[in-house]
């Protein structure tokens, strides 16, 4: 049955049964032990996951998700950060890359703000992102205030003077 779906599908029915499976399994240990709960949450090691070929992603994203659960990690932004600090190589570098083109400065103050836009960009070592895009990213994702409208002020006389010199060279 499995054969007549596609990769994808076959990804989403077998990520299902892993669930259902550890759901199932979850039941029948509380069933079986008559202790108290456990307060703490539990951790545990989730391999880091790089990309290379033939590396199972599903595989490490059930290991992620029951890590979430066992932990006890509601707050999607802290799903997020774990599933990040649990990749490598290839796969932190794409990470990395489409956070920074995506970041948000948020309830953050400007150091802070500017501190994780650092370490993002040292984050991407290949294919390094020019500062032009840099620039227009950080600018994209600060809030509304007085930090942007002063950041975004060019002195007249550099607009100028840009502008005599470009005249010149035509």
């Amino acid at each position: 049955m499995l054969h007549t779906l596609s990769p994808t599908e076959q990804q989403g029915v077998a990520l299902g049964f892993i669930k259902e499976e550890q759901r199932e399994v979850a039941a029948r240990a509380t069933v079986s032990t008559p202790s108290t709960p456990r307060v703490g949450s539990l951790k545990l090691h989730v391999n880091s996951y790089v990309g290379r070929e033939g590396e199972p992603l599903l595989r490490w994203l059930v290991e992620v998700d029951t890590a979430f659960t066992t932990r006890r990690i509601v707050d999607p932004l802290s799903n997020v950060a774990f599933a990040m600090s649990c990749l490598g190589g290839r796969a932190r570098r794409w990470a990395s890359r489409a956070e920074f083109l995506d970041l948000q400065q948020g309830k953050h103050d400007v150091h802070a703000y500017a501190q994780r836009a650092r370490y993002l960009v040292s984050n991407i070592v290949t294919n390094p992102i020019d500062e032009a895009t840099k620039v227009v990213t950080f600018m994209k994702g600060l809030k509304h205030g007085p930090v942007k409208t002063s950041l975004s002020r060019v002195p007249k006389y550099s607009r100028g003077s840009d502008h005599a010199h470009h005249e010149r060279r035509v």
